[in-house]
């Protein structure tokens, strides 16, 4: 008769911690340029979190925020221009037809 072991779990925050400092994330890291932020863990992270803030402008953030404000607002996503300084788009079904054509 084989019998198993139960492992424990570990919770998510310590499986990203630990991932940026596994032997496969340093063995990239220096691979290329790209990779070296595998090895960066929070200080990483927190910096590409706002990063969108810089890459769209107001009005690609007015899209985007009009089409998925209540799913970002679900999640937490406070908006900076749709309802704050813009009303929110509305589309028409007119609208998203001429879009998906």
């Amino acid at each position: 008769m084989r019998r198993g072991s139960v492992q424990i779990l570990k919770d998510l925050e310590d499986v990203i911690a630990g991932a940026s400092k596994g032997h496969e994330a340093k063995k990239a890291a220096v691979l290329s340029y790209q990779f070296k932020n595998l090895t960066r863990g929070k200080s990483f992270a927190k910096a590409q979190f706002q990063k969108w803030r810089v890459a769209l402008n107001d009005d690609e953030l007015h899209l985007i925020e009009s089409v998925a404000f209540e799913e970002m607002s679900r999640l937490g996503y406070e908006p900076h221009v749709a309802g704050v300084s813009r009303e929110r788009l509305e589309f028409s079904e007119e609208d998203i037809a001429e879009l998906i054509d």
